[in-house]
């Protein structure tokens, strides 16, 4: 029986086990073959198992909410995955790892430099950081302020990397973008009444927050998502026109 985790929209279901959530787990795999790792925010855990499942030699994964620790905890278990209630800052551990990673999590941050300092300090000498967060200019509507009730700031490509350089030696910062077919079919969809009337009805905060608490199931039948079908297959990350990608993922090394 699952823990009573409450999936808001902004923390990764059981059901994200494919798709873009998934897609950057085996995007850090490229890196992390018998590596430690760190995990900043882990979601439901299961990007974390993945991991650990396939070659990373240990995952150390940490988040602030205990919900969430206890439901991944119960739901995924390994002898090289440990999951620890915790705040990147207060984080007290003497070991290092060789790469770390932090996925959607930066946009939650009110001071994102405390990190990035603290990831500087827990990664080797030619640790990695993968950190991924939204593309402001395609996730943000209202100006200055996140549609996203869950988002304190949201950054454009080269905010993004220049946040990061201010504390990381190194950062290249590259899109996530789905596969020419998949975008075509995505296209298709979303010209649709039904996708179309979602969209408008979650520009507005308030609305949004609310159905961020609705199954997503449901949701992605309404809007016509769930014919997608989407795997880690269907996406692929490149350099080139970063800043036209929903999401960017940046590299970093120390």
């Amino acid at each position: 029986m699952l823990s009573k985790l409450v999936f808001t929209g902004e923390r990764a279901s059981m059901r994200d086990k494919g798709g873009i959530n998934l897609a950057r787990y085996v995007y850090t795999l490229t890196y992390a073959k018998d590596k430690a790792v760190l995990e900043i925010g882990f979601g439901s855990g299961f990007g974390a198992y993945y991991l650990s499942q396939h070659g990373v030699k240990s995952v150390f994964a940490i988040d602030p909410d205990g919900r969430a620790v206890d439901f991944a905890r119960r739901n995924f278990r390994a002898k090289n995955l440990h999951f620890q209630k915790a705040k990147i800052e207060d984080l007290k551990i003497s070991r290092k790892f060789d790469v770390a990673v932090s996925f959607e999590v930066i946009e939650h941050l009110e001071k994102p430099e405390i990190m990035l300092v603290k990831v500087k300090k827990l990664l080797k000498r030619s640790g990695i950081f993968l950190v991924s967060t939204p593309n402001r200019a395609l996730s943000s509507y209202d100006g200055d302020k996140p549609t996203n009730p869950y988002h304190v700031r949201e950054y454009f490509g080269d905010e993004f990397y220049k946040l990061l350089r201010r504390y990381i030696k190194y950062a290249s910062v590259y899109g996530i973008f789905l596969k020419a077919d998949k975008k075509e079919k995505e296209s298709s969809i979303q010209k649709s009444w039904r996708w179309q009337l979602a969209s408008r009805l979650t520009k507005k905060r308030w609305i949004r927050r609310v159905m961020n608490y609705l199954p997503e199931g449901p949701k992605r039948l309404f809007t016509g998502e769930s014919e997608l079908n989407l795997s880690p297959d269907d996406f692929f990350i490149s350099y080139k026109n970063s800043e036209k990608a929903p999401y960017f993922i940046a590299l970093c090394k120390k």
